[in-house]
């Protein structure tokens, strides 16, 4: 009872706080979530925030592929010489 009382105090100061600041409020509620929602929510990652790390990988960029084809030539001319 104490908690629903001081809840609806502090949104009535938060109303008053921000119409006196320019920012009126139209709608205010409370909402009640779960244990296990709150944990959902703050753990599962959509689809469009995954880090890119995440997504596929990119081909090699050109530098990257240019080091690993003289690497090859450098072993093969290696296997040559025995």
């Amino acid at each position: 009872m104490l908690q629903k009382l001081f809840l609806k105090i502090l949104r009535g100061a938060l109303s008053l706080a921000l119409a006196q600041a320019g920012c009126p409020v139209l709608s205010l509620s409370a909402e009640t979530m779960s244990l296990e929602d709150v944990f959902l929510q703050l753990t599962e990652t959509p689809e469009s925030s995954k880090p890119e790390s995440a997504a596929a990988p990119a081909e090699n960029p050109p530098a990257e592929a240019a080091a690993e084809e003289e690497n090859e030539k450098e072993a093969d001319s290696d296997e040559s010489n025995l």
